[in-house]
């Protein structure tokens, strides 16, 4: 049956009410006047009847359908109405007893609300749409939301559970039909011969060619550049380079060659030709990009380590795209990067009105002129003063005095030791389990291949996966710990756990997080900031790279994005040895929270022209911490004798003169530059390392490095004139360095170092290691308000300003290494008995298992029947590390902390080991 794509448990909670978020509340359960005057009890509705309709009424819009149970409707939204209505919540009760009763009500909402019932012809339009995402998108759940959204859009009641999971059903199978149309012309007998041969092992190099072509380098080696040679004459002698697929979209196209990547060679031969073909033939084609751009990138690597310097020339020419390679992704023509000319002039007027900026370069740079200038009115008034932070000396000199240290209120220190007390000791698995009750991040690992049920086991396989790579325990570690096998792990890991599902769980906690009452107290989420973590690397990888100043031998750096309210949104591995500004924005224009980011802060390795005029274009402000700011060059609109007679201490601090004309001039191209940007044609760091890289005689390169000039002289004045300005960027980068030390903390299996040999294989460990981090800070952060709200409801008076000094990116709360039971059914079981009214003494939620990993708190029961997992952590010679129980809450004792720490240093040390208990 088509409904086999979903479980059970699933299918059930479909038909029923979801949580309800506080934008949802108030959006969808307010009601009008009118809405009012349509319950009104002079129909001769009774309350029930009146709240019921109104449930009926507020509901449709917001789920487009009303589930046959009324009653277990969310109770706030209830309160909520009944509060409007002016009834008692609890009349609901008796409503709604004969289903005529609630098919009369829907019918007349429907029609006040201007919804209708499906008719052939909307299940027919609903098939035509659902077909046409299916061709880019293969799974069940997004292709079921996006088919309640259209029919949301369209005003159509949403048909029976079935009939919608059934229509899916038919998209994903006509989607596979559709794909093998468009490409049949491809499948000729001798092209199939050549793609089955693809399945069979190769006595010359031992492996199927399928194997053998995913196998990526580990080192910059002539031996690697050969192989990678090899492999792209075995392409081209297929043909690969000149296939077209254009007929595919490139979400299809993407997530085939993804599902050829991630299945074995007997589990293709066993898929029928027309699922088979296709698979085969996008891989062949990604391959042919992937592995040119690996020969180039291999060739760019061996040269910059080896070679002179005049032989260098060829490679800067490679990297600043004036050599460039036909066929290539990463070394292809820069201007295949731009929107074509002709869309960009659809596309120009929209671009403008979303980043703010005038299409007209006279009045853009009349409006910069403005800003320069008061800008340096500003730094005029600063220097006038002559005894501040920022001044002059007697030469003329710029002195710039570094801001004292942060003084953090020593009642911020005090409470949060306090907090710190309060809060319940949890195991990393309990939160987890918890958190995923909290925001469902766990159904955002979805089957590689689009396949939707899911076994009752997956969610444990998931945590455990997770723990392993977050942890950096390894596959293969966990399975002897936890007594999952490690092909589960493996299985687990290979079609569940990859980037888009990590993105995709890791916003979910960070939606979860931001609704928090803590969080306005943290920052508006519209500030963040951007640095880079190194790790050491273990064997060869062609993203390893050796840096005394960081690595005994050889290491990579992850480059991260944090908000202001403590949540990593960003995750990229880089090179330690590239340029970090190259990648800033990359995350900020693939972020997804609710909240854009509009300003942005990083430290010098963040900085470059380029990127002070790529932010102002796409409507944003870049914001450093420069080093030797009083030493960079500053710019002047007008003649120097002007300026100087302007702003006479500031002034002669402007040593060179901005090319107006040229920014004029090209204007236009700098606007399609960021368009390209903003509307995903390119990617930021490909075009911002080769503009960095271009040199002068690149006009469009030059332009956009002269507006950057204009825009970093004008951050330079406003940043020098303003010290509470500067204190709070060192306060938002400083949140980025608390998140990294909690990285530290959660990574320490196998001394932090990195195992994982290619890029893809150490993205995933760095965006595992994103979200566990994400979920500690989440769970900190609502226990804190916890603990907040309980100290306030005892009289006591907490401000926010001293709350605001006191960060959740701490792990005193979290034990990472004790006895841990991933018991999913026990823990949901232990916080559903606290969901209710149970308090500790303290006021704090009785934690349950969450506490003391797994064990009941004194007097509460014990659970006991779904299958568990325990694992153990045993430092060499020192026993097994005990479980603690020292108060109701499940706290750490200060009495146990030189433990603590003794077990800590052991598994840093790598003498620990994970056991089965």
């Amino acid at each position: 049956m088509a409904t086999q794509v979903f479980a059970d448990e699933e299918l059930e909670r479909l038909r029923e009410f979801p949580e309800i978020g506080r934008d949802e509340l108030a959006r969808f359960f307010t009601l009008t006047p009118a809405d009012v005057a349509f319950v009104d009890p002079g129909r001769g509705r009774g309350p029930a009847d009146r709240l019921g309709l109104a449930v009926a009424l507020c509901t449709l819009p917001w789920l487009g359908f009303v589930p046959d149970k009324v009653l277990s409707a969310p109770p706030v939204a209830m309160a909520r109405l009944a509060e409007q209505l002016g009834v008692d919540p609890t009349g609901l009760r008796s409503y709604g007893r004969r289903a005529k009763t609630r098919t009369e009500h829907l019918r007349l909402v429907a029609k006040y609300l201007g919804w209708r019932l499906p008719t052939t012809l909307e299940l027919k339009e609903l098939d035509e749409f659902l077909l046409a995402r299916a061709m880019e998108h293969d799974s069940p759940t997004l292709l079921f939301r996006l088919g309640c959204e259209y029919l949301i859009s369209a005003r159509v009641i949403r048909p029976g559970l079935v009939t919608v999971v059934e229509r899916v059903a038919h998209a994903r199978a006509e989607a596979q039909r559709e794909t093998f149309d468009r490409l049949a012309h491809e499948f000729t007998e001798a092209r199939c011969a050549a793609l089955d041969g693809l399945l069979i092992t190769d006595p010359e190099i031992r492996m199927t060619r399928l194997r053998w072509l995913a196998t990526g380098p580990v080192e910059a080696s002539p031996a690697a550049v050969e192989a990678e040679v090899a492999k792209l004459e075995f392409l081209r002698s297929l043909g690969a380079d000149g296939l077209d697929l254009s007929a595919l979209p490139a979400e299809r196209r993407r997530f085939l060659a993804t599902v050829g990547r991630r299945l074995t060679a007997q589990a293709l031969e066993r898929r029928d030709p027309q699922r088979r073909y296709p698979i085969l033939l996008t891989m062949l084609a990604q391959s042919a990009t992937d592995v040119l751009d690996e020969v180039v990138q291999l060739f760019d690597q061996a040269i910059s380590a080896r070679e002179s310097r005049a032989e260098r020339k060829m490679r800067d020419g490679l990297r600043s795209g004036d050599v460039f390679v036909p066929g290539s992704r990463r070394y292809s023509d820069p201007a295949a990067y731009l929107l074509p000319p002709d869309k960009w002039v659809d596309q120009r007027a929209e671009f403008c009105q979303l980043v703010g900026k005038p299409a007209d370069p006279d009045r853009a740079l009349a409006a910069a002129a403005d800003e320069l200038g008061e800008a340096l009115g500003e730094l005029e008034g600063v220097l006038a003063a002559g005894d501040g932070l920022v001044r002059l000396d007697d030469g003329g000199d710029l002195v710039i005095s570094p801001l004292t240290a942060e003084d953090v209120p020593a009642e911020a220190t005090a409470l949060k030791a306090e907090l710190t007390e309060m809060l319940p000791f949890a195991p990393i698995v309990s939160l987890l389990i918890e958190l995923d009750k909290r925001t469902g991040y766990l159904d955002c690992f979805t089957h590689a291949s689009g396949k939707q049920a899911r076994s009752p086991e997956l969610k444990r396989n998931l945590i455990a996966v997770l723990l392993a790579h977050s942890t950096n325990l390894g596959l293969t570690r966990m399975a002897d710990a936890c007594g999952i096998s490690y092909d589960v792990l493996a299985w687990t890991s290979e079609w569940y756990v990859r980037e888009e599902t990590l993105r995709a769980a890791n916003l979910a906690i960070i939606d979860y997080h931001q609704r928090l009452p803590l969080i306005p107290i943290f920052g508006t989420g519209t500030l963040s900031s951007s640095d880079g973590q190194r790790f050491p690397t273990r064997g060869k990888s062609v993203t390893a790279r050796a840096l005394s100043r960081y690595f005994a031998s050889e290491g990579l750096s992850t480059y991260t994005h944090v908000t202001d309210q403590h949540t990593t949104y960003g995750t990229k591995v880089i090179v330690a040895t590239k340029r970090e500004a190259h990648y800033v924005l990359d995350e900020i224009l693939r972020n997804a929270t609710d909240i854009p980011v509009t300003e942005h802060a990083t430290d010098t390795h963040g900085v470059t022209l380029v990127n002070f005029g790529l932010f102002d274009l796409l409507g944003l402000q870049l914001s450093p911490r420069i080093r030797d700011l009083g030493k960079i060059t500053l710019y002047r609109a007008g003649s120097r004798a002007q300026v100087e007679a302007d702003f006479p201490h500031t002034g002669p601090l402007l040593t060179r003169k901005l090319n107006t004309d040229l920014i004029a001039e090209h204007y236009d191209d700098l606007l399609r530059l960021a368009g390209s940007l903003k509307f995903g044609h390119a990617t930021a760091s490909l075009l911002v390392g080769k503009l960095s890289a271009a040199g002068r005689q690149n006009a469009l390169a030059a332009a956009l490095k002269e507006y950057g000039a204009l825009r970093r002289t004008i951050y330079a004045a406003r940043y020098l004139a303003d010290p509470a300005y500067r204190r709070k960027i060192s306060r938002q980068l400083n949140k980025g360095e608390s998140l990294h030390a909690l990285k530290r903390d959660l990574l320490y299996a196998h001394e932090g170092a990195i195992r994982a040999r290619h890029l893809e294989a150490q993205t995933e460990q760095a965006w595992c290691l994103t979200l566990a981090t994400n979920a500690v800070v989440a769970w900190t952060t609502e226990y804190y308000g916890l603990a907040v709200e309980s100290m306030r409801r005892a009289g006591r008076r907490i401000d926010d300003e001293i709350l605001a000094h006191i960060s959740p990116a701490h792990s005193e709360n979290i034990n990472f290494f004790g006895a841990i039971e991933v018991d999913i059914e026990g823990e949901l079981a232990q916080l559903g008995r606290c969901a209710s009214a149970t308090r500790c003494s303290d006021g704090l939620p009785s934690r349950g298992a969450l506490g003391v990993g797994g064990i009941a708190p004194s007097g509460a029961p014990s659970v006991v029947g779904a299958e568990k997992t325990t694992l153990s952590c045993v430092g060499a010679g020192r026993g097994r590390y005990s479980r603690i129980l020292p108060g109701t809450c499940g706290r750490w004792s200060p009495s146990e902390m030189p433990k603590r720490r003794e077990l800590v240093g052991d598994l840093q040390r790598g003498e620990g080991a994970w056991l089965a208990l």
